[in-house]
């Protein structure tokens, strides 16, 4: 890259000079001297890793989104997403194309599927390291542990961070973007590659969202802040402009290129009528009054109480410092955004996690109050109950086969269940539940203990249910033995199968399991020789064609509400 002239230096170096005198100031000398990053990267390592291999596709996204995967992976097609044989387009193929990489690599040793499910863990990656490094240059030395913990301490993460996702890699290009904004902020020279890599990131993870709220972003802060109206920045501005334009550019281009109807399909309907409305009636996820009240507080928790905390604690200098200035004017847009949509579902609100980071970041640079304390309690009593209800679950299925008669158990789960003993699956969960254990005797030796352990905790919870008690709820949830159950009954020359109330999620196992190809019912259904309904117990809607006859009904293993009944033509 060029020499930058030393006017445009200048100008970078007065932006920064304007800065508060605290924007340098490392975290607090006692938190700063027990935050270790070894324990930052384990409790990484124990939050990403379980259950990213060893089970099948679970709904709601995983099968849907593998069925893309595999298309790929068999067709060689990179241009127009398919799932269960039909087109799929409401989301760019970022995702898609690296969990094609990954399935790939991974195929001598994992499943295809689980494979597919490692680029997860890359796009995770990519957005702790990213906030990282942003609250590093925004907050001072010292702060890139406390940005990773309260990015992993946000309740809902947890929830969708070892799934195939396609949300994660958006939220991996907003985590970008900070980065490329913070080291705008620093006049960094690779500040505007960086930010023009998170646009393009996100764009191709879903579309329009990331390049509007970015945008947006980037020509309200030098409005709001007078540090960020300098030249400098608009020249990085426009290197990111065009770092970003080739991602921006390349797919939709093809994808016209290909078809014009799946083009309109996936700008009009799924990105602009999603928002405006006029699309949702077909495509779903419509928003339903009281959502995002009933859904913020404990997605966020407890990454808004820090945020509110750095707000009240930062009220007298709020508006000089860089972390302010960028965490709450992103977080303000694409919170605007997200309100007026007339989509809504909870994974939505992951890119809200990053810039609320970078705000929350201030709140941990001082030792932990009660908040923290009281949370670090609620993480000790949390992590005490998963090993005794987890442990004690799967010891009972291993002896027993059965488990007491609880509810919320007994309406979900397969039983009576013959639990396999693994002894892998048994190593790691002892490994998980010492080091809670360690991190509570060492937790006076910890900065932002409670915080810290409060991930710990999330991280054993979720750990011992993906190793312990994986196999039970893959019997649940996986789509594998009730397709082979269905199998026995195919003859070898049904050519297609039809398939009625079946989403996308159930085409594409049919395709990936049995090796069929789905048929929407009443599409040329003379062709096919089987005909799979999925339908309510009560078996309303259930078809009565005398073309038809059944010749098997079943479920999934614990599923209470829904059925599987496959018809084959009456002259077979």
């Amino acid at each position: 890259m060029a020499p930058e002239p030393d006017s445009m230096r200048n100008e970078a170096q007065e932006m920064s000079a304007q800065e508060s005198p605290r924007r340098t100031a490392p975290l607090h000398p006692q938190a700063a001297s027990r935050l270790s990053a070894l324990v930052v990267i384990a409790l990484f390592i124990a939050y990403a890793v379980p259950g990213l291999v060893g089970h099948d596709p679970w709904k709601p996204d995983e099968p849907y989104t593998f069925g893309i995967v595999h298309h790929m992976l068999t067709s060689g097609d990179w241009i127009v997403p398919m799932t269960g044989g039909e087109p799929f387009v409401e989301k760019p193929p970022l995702y898609y194309w690296v969990s094609w990489a990954t399935a790939l690599l991974a195929s001598p040793w994992l499943a295809l599927h689980d494979g597919a499910r490692l680029s997860s863990a890359l796009f995770l990656l990519v957005s702790v390291a990213s906030i990282g490094a942003a609250a590093r240059l925004c907050w001072g030395e010292g702060t890139a542990g406390v940005a990773a913990l309260l990015m992993l301490g946000t309740l809902g993460l947890e929830s969708h961070a070892q799934r195939m996702q396609v949300d994660i890699a958006l939220m991996a290009g907003f985590s970008l973007s900070i980065l490329g904004f913070s080291a705008c902020i620093r006049a960094k020279a690779w500040a505007g590659v960086v930010l023009g890599l998170g646009v393009g990131m996100g764009f191709l993870a879903k579309g329009l969202i990331a390049p509007a709220v970015i945008a947006i972003t980037a020509l309200l802060l030098p409005v709001f802040f007078r540090p960020w109206r300098s030249r400098y920045y608009f020249v990085r501005l426009a290197v990111a402009s065009a770092v970003a334009l080739p991602a921006l550019l390349i797919w939709p281009i093809a994808l016209f290129d290909r078809s014009q109807s799946l083009f309109v399909e996936w700008l009009w309907d799924n990105n602009l009528g999603r928002y405006l409305g006029f699309s949702v009636t077909w495509l779903g996820a419509a928003y339903e009054p009281g959502s995002w009240s009933g859904t913020l507080p404990w997605f966020l928790f407890p990454l808004w109480i820090y945020a509110l905390g750095a707000v009240a604690q930062e009220r007298g200098r709020l508006l000089q410092q860089p972390g302010m200035q960028i965490g709450l004017t992103m977080t303000l847009v694409a919170a605007i955004v997200l309100a007026t949509s007339a989509s809504m579902r909870a994974v939505y609100i992951l890119p809200l996690i990053p810039p609320l980071v970078l705000v929350a970041v201030a709140k941990l640079r001082t030792p932990q109050g009660g908040a923290g304390k009281a949370l670090g309690a609620l993480a000790i009593f949390i992590g005490a109950a998963a090993i005794v209800v987890v442990w004690g679950v799967w010891a009972a299925l291993v002896f027993t086969g059965e488990v007491p008669a609880w509810r919320p158990i007994t309406r979900t789960f397969p039983l009576p269940f013959t639990m396999p003993v693994l002894i892998p699956a048994v190593t790691g969960a002892a490994l998980l539940s010492a080091g809670f254990v360690w991190l509570v005797w060492k937790r006076h030796r910890l900065a932002a203990a409670g915080l810290t352990l409060w991930v710990a905790a999330l991280a054993l919870t979720w750990g011992l249910a993906m190793t312990l008690w994986l196999p039970w709820l893959d019997a649940s949830k996986s789509y594998r033995t009730v397709y082979a159950q269905l199998a026995k009954y195919l003859p070898p020359d049904i050519g297609c199968l039809v398939m009625d109330g079946a989403g996308e999620s159930e085409r594409a196992m049919v395709e990936y399991f049995i090796g069929a190809t789905p048929r929407e019912r009443y599409v040329r259904n003379k062709d096919c020789g089987a005909f799979l309904w999925i339908g309510g117990a009560d078996h309303k809607d259930r078809p009565r064609a005398p073309e038809w006859r059944s010749v098997w009904v079943g479920s999934r293993p614990g599923e209470k509400t829904e059925r599987f009944e496959l018809f084959l033509r009456a002259e077979k």
